[in-house]
């Protein structure tokens, strides 16, 4: 037999005579590597350096088969991930969508399940908005809930996900459904519609979106951040001025609670809404929204730029006036306001002149009040303005009301909140009269006449009270001493 026909007879033992259009008969991956695995041992096998034709033929048809393949496959990938899915919003009528998947309170598809302490599953967006509400209980079973936590439901999320692919629908991504500042689409259009009733014609539409925006902006951070825009100081605005006395304490409640965000804070004085403020503090309609408009000014005045801004709005006789004939809440409001627009030493001898020192000696004699803390506050930065200094010299029996919160003894452990509300009003009054033996040297002279300030004073100086206490007693004593010298000498 020829080596050519050897050869041949060889290979045909190991592969079937087949019509070796390979391309047409290979239909499979898994097929064409069984084809090329018996071709490579064919080759291999050959005892010389050469194969026939008929073995490269069909090893290059074979390759072009994979080729084929290939394409195919990557054309039928593209095509179904091509193909649009249906929006999950869209009418499903023709589906029926398992029970579980629906928000037992949109009877929607949940986008976001979350479970709620009782084990059911809600859609955030809607079981957020009923909790908002003030609703304690659950929609559902009507149970008490005992705490109000969202806990994500990972299971029923990916049944959902997983159900959706298999019918076509295009299932949201969380981070699609959520706002860059965390508010739901759901929630920003409801928004836009209260600022739209804000600039309507109808003082009951705007009555009704400013007492919604007023309770939305209260509970919510994502709301007051969404809406600290120039758009909804403008529209807010106007209404601090309404005849109406609901809307205006809704409008000026809104306010405070939109000042809460750090940066709306300085949006507002952009915006020009300080001075409307202080127009309510000074006059407005009920007292709820006069010491809210304190509140307003208290949280504004957190930022060095808006102090001098109060303060050239008038608000500081406003707050004044408040801190008179205010509530409990509204004189603290009213105090905090003050001591934080008097941190600006501009803004001393403004309030100086409201008569402020003698209201707040006022305030400390009277024991109802219980403002002796924010008003010993406020006299210790006014006593640093020479101004304010004098004001306190003016005030009679200042010396013995100053002097009785220095000889105070504590007998609870300074970690008690009586304690450490002794301490700070020590502090303030050690400082206040420190300030003003340097204003005024016969302070000092009546401070040295006296052997039970004299020991007071000493005391403190050498105790365990704050350093600052401690520094301001010394320094008082030491101003004692150099004065006994002198009258010595």
């Amino acid at each position: 037999m020829s080596e050519i026909s050897r050869e041949s007879t060889v290979m045909d033992s190991r592969v079937p005579v087949r019509n070796y259009n390979t391309e047409n008969w290979l239909r499979s991956v898994r097929e064409v590597k069984n084809e090329l695995r018996k071709l490579a041992d064919l080759i291999a096998e050959e005892e010389d350096d050469f194969c026939e034709i008929e073995v490269f033929d069909r090893l290059s048809s074979t390759v072009n088969a994979l080729r084929r393949l290939k394409f195919d496959l990557e054309e039928k990938n593209s095509k179904k991930s091509s193909k649009p899915k249906r929006p999950l919003s869209e009418k499903l009528e023709s589906l029926s969508v398992p029970e579980c998947f629906l928000c037992p309170i949109s009877s929607e598809i949940m986008t976001d399940p979350v479970m709620l302490a009782t084990g059911q599953t809600y859609d955030r967006p809607y079981i957020q908005t009923w909790l908002d509400a003030d609703h304690r209980t659950c929609p559902k079973t009507q149970q008490v809930l005992p705490h109000v936590i969202l806990t994500p439901n990972y299971l029923v999320r990916s049944m959902i996900e997983q159900w959706c692919e298999s019918q076509g629908l295009d299932y949201p991504s969380r981070t699609s459904t959520v706002h860059g500042d965390g508010i739901m689409p759901h929630e920003i259009k409801y928004l836009n519609i209260l600022l739209d009733k804000l600039s309507g014609h109808f003082q009951s539409q705007q009555r009704e979106a400013a007492r919604e925006l007023r309770a939305l902006t209260k509970k919510k951070h994502s709301h007051r951040v969404f809406l600290g825009e120039p758009r909804t100081i403008a529209l807010l605005t106007p209404l601090l001025q309404s005849d109406d006395a609901e809307t205006q304490e809704h409008a000026v409640t809104t306010f405070f609670n939109l000042s809460i965000h750090q940066g709306n804070k300085v949006l507002i004085a952009k915006e020009g809404a300080i001075e409307p403020v202080v127009k309510v503090l000074r006059s407005g309609h009920t007292m709820e929204a006069r010491e809210n408009a304190a509140a307003t000014l208290f949280s504004l005045s957190a930022l060095d730029e808006n102090k001098a801004k109060i303060g050239a709005s008038g608000g500081i006789p406003a707050l004044v006036e408040l801190l008179q004939d205010g509530k409990s809440r509204g004189k603290k409001d009213a105090a905090s306001a003050l001591f934080n627009v008097c941190i600006s030493h501009e803004n001393r001898g403004a309030a100086v002149k409201t008569g402020l020192v003698a209201v707040l000696f006022k305030m400390i004699a009277n024991e109802k009040d219980g403002m002796k803390d924010e008003s010993l506050s406020i006299l210790a930065l006014l006593a640093g303005n020479h101004e304010g200094a004098a004001a306190i010299a003016e005030v009679p029996w200042f010396i013995p009301i100053l002097m009785a919160f220095i000889k105070r003894t504590t007998t609870t452990s300074s970690a008690t909140a009586s304690a450490s509300s002794t301490s700070h009003s020590t502090e303030n009054a050690v400082v206040i009269l420190a300030a003003l033996c340097g204003h005024d040297p016969s302070i000092v002279k009546e401070l040295r006449s006296n052997d039970g300030y004299i020991k007071a004073l000493v005391s403190l100086s050498m105790g365990s009270s704050p350093s600052r206490s401690r520094r301001k007693a010394a320094a008082i004593v030491e101003r004692i001493n150099k004065q006994i010298r002198s009258v010595t000498i």
